[in-house]
């Protein structure tokens, strides 16, 4: 099983395969052709783990993938 590990940010998005290579890939406000491309660039892909600004990102792949977990960042944490 491959995991997908991805961090969406506002301008691009930082992916990569567990004990993998860590990718960028830009974003460009559509979040299911940015999905599209992650996906078909990272292979058989059976569960994501995300952490997404605007949450778009992680939608797109819950669309595609079983299993997909949304880590969400607290608004403060060790000092700042």
């Amino acid at each position: 099983m491959t995991r997908l590990l991805v961090d969406a940010g506002n301008s691009r998005i930082k992916w990569t395969v567990a004990d993998g290579e860590m990718r960028a890939h830009p974003y460009d406000d559509d979040a299911h052709a940015s999905v599209d491309a992650l996906l078909a660039a990272a292979g058989d892909v059976r569960s994501a783990a995300v952490v997404d600004v605007t949450g778009a990102i992680a939608d797109a792949l819950a669309s595609r993938i079983a299993e997909v977990r949304v880590l969400r960042a607290g608004a403060e944490a060790c000092g700042v």
